[in-house]
């Protein structure tokens, strides 16, 4: 019988863990050193008969130039710079807390902005609207951004602060020549190198570089791990069963109020309602800035910050009272949302393989990754790519494949095709019909491209928005072709058509 093939995310993990194993047992190599050695092995008392002895036998470093081994006194100072003195008896608290108070601020400055820039990021938007909470999000996303760069930072501020260190020493204010670590060492071996005494310098350094080599690797392996945690078991898993799949989707009269610095209040939705049925699509049309987006991202409970809601939405028949606990329980499962911009919607330095199945990971989906790209035409193969590589079609495919992870049974589409040339705007909104017909899936499509949905006749209804209210709604053939309210005429007329409909038997031929 075959051994079964490994797929490319397990594949991918299992490297990464191979590197990961090299980087630590370097890392604790170099921390056992500096523990244990001291304990067994003494570096000798002072003898200037013994000192700047070459590395031999007996003296694997050779000696400084107090007559001190310097293997054993490597180790000692090893302990100091790593601060694991500081868990010993006659720690150098003193010293400790100063670099520590003059090293920490430019660590916490690269946390602060690197976890600023990913929070407001497109795909932690999408991650909230596929149903992750907070912690899944800080976990997946916040974490690895920042963590990376912290360690770097560390690992970039551990050589300043042995040199910090031994300039105290220097001063008089912290370790005495005579006491052991490696900033004292090197600061000694200045001299000693001077008088062909190679390895008074040699050793320490080497000591140090590889402290620093085995950290730096273990810092290009840390965001790799951190994405890799399994957070699925600590969570709550969202229940498909809590709602049942029938009487639609449904916002009324929903509202959304946001509160500015100086008190200033703007209104962004007026008592908007729609409603879409299961395996029918409805188009949300109007110009830019209407309020389309911030609608859809409403039905799943994300609002815009400092804002409020007020109103009401229902999804198959339950109404979902506005806070986490309700919302989280639909998103990814029971509606799906495609955000805006798909290629910047996903992690950019993880392969979409990883990704998607991450997303049925975590709703306990039935759907491969595999199945997932087939229902959205992607050839295999796009599963080991990373976002970059993908065209701008490719990964308007992937996001519509993200949010059919969960098998939700509603989705929300926002502007879908903006990004597309015309050809590539015809498939996705061929795809969206296929997608409701084949799955019964309900759709919610926003767009300002008016044009498009007209001519594709993809839409069973559509509703026109302005300025956070909707104008009108109604089948989407009346509405497109010959609507009631004076706004959806202006918005046809508007269009490169002129909203004109030519009429059968009288084409230009």
């Amino acid at each position: 019988m075959s051994k079964q093939a490994k797929s490319p995310v397990v594949m991918h993990v299992q490297k990464w863990a191979k590197y990961l194993r090299i980087s630590i047992s370097v890392f604790v190599g170099v921390v056992l050193y500096g523990l244990l050695i001291p304990v067994f092995f003494d570096a000798g008392s002072p003898s200037f008969s013994k000192a700047l002895k070459p590395p031999s036998s007996t003296n694997l470093f050779g000696t400084d130039h107090f007559g001190f081994d310097l293997f054993v006194r490597t180790a000692e100072s090893l302990r100091v710079s790593l601060v694991i003195v500081a868990l010993f008896r006659g720690s150098l608290i003193a010293i400790v807390l100063s670099i520590a108070l003059t090293h920490w601020s430019p660590v916490a400055r690269i946390v602060r902005s690197s976890v600023l820039a990913v929070r407001t990021s497109d795909y932690v938007d999408a991650s909230y609207a596929a149903g992750g909470p907070f912690k899944w999000v800080l976990i997946r996303h916040l974490a690895p951004a920042a963590a990376g760069q912290a360690v770097v930072a560390m690992i970039m501020l551990m050589p300043h602060a042995v040199w910090h260190e031994s300039a105290l020493s220097f001063l008089g204010l912290g370790i005495q020549a005579d006491e052991p670590s490696l900033g004292t060492l090197m600061d000694l071996a200045r001299e000693d190198i001077m008088r062909g005494a190679w390895w008074a310098l040699v050793f320490p350094a080497a000591v140090l570089l590889t402290t620093t080599l085995s950290a730096v690797s273990l810092a290009r392996k840390v965001p790799e791990v951190v994405i890799d945690v399994d957070v699925t078991e600590t969570e709550e898993q969202v229940e498909t069963d809590v709602v049942a799949p029938s009487d639609g989707m449904e916002v009324h009269n929903v509202s959304v109020v946001v509160h500015g610095k100086d008190a200033t209040q703007q209104r962004i939705l007026k008592d908007a309602s729609l409603h879409v049925e299961a395996g029918s699509i409805h188009g949300l049309i109007g110009a830019s800035g209407s309020g389309k987006t911030t609608l859809g991202k409403s039905i799943v409970g994300i609002a815009p910050q400092y804002s409020k809601l007020v109103g009401r939405v229902s999804v198959a028949g339950k109404p979902l009272a506005w806070g986490e606990k309700d919302f989280s329980k639909i998103r990814g499962t029971v509606v799906g949302f495609v955000p805006q911009s798909a290629a910047q919607s996903f992690t950019p330095v993880r392969r979409l393989g990883t990704q998607l199945q991450e997303i049925i990971d975590r709703h306990q989906g039935t759907y491969s990754v595999s199945d997932l790209l087939r229902t959205v035409h992607l050839p295999e193969e796009s599963a080991e790519f990373f976002p970059h590589q993908l065209s701008g079609g490719m990964a308007q495919r992937a996001a519509i494949a993200a949010a059919l992870a969960g098998n939700p049974t509603y989705l929300i589409a926002d502007e879908p095709t903006s990004a597309l040339d015309p050809q590539l705007t015809s498939d996705i909104l061929a795809l969206f019909k296929e997608i409701a017909d084949s799955r019964g899936v309900g759709i919610l499509i926003i767009s300002h491209d008016i044009e498009d949905l007209r001519e594709s006749e993809i839409c069973d209804t559509v509703s026109v928005m302005r300025d956070g209210e909707i104008m009108e709604t109604g089948p989407a053939d009346k509405v497109l072709h010959t609507p009631d309210h004076e706004y959806t005429r202006a918005l046809l007329a508007a269009l490169p058509s002129g909203g004109l409909k030519v009429t059968e038997g009288l084409e230009r031929g």
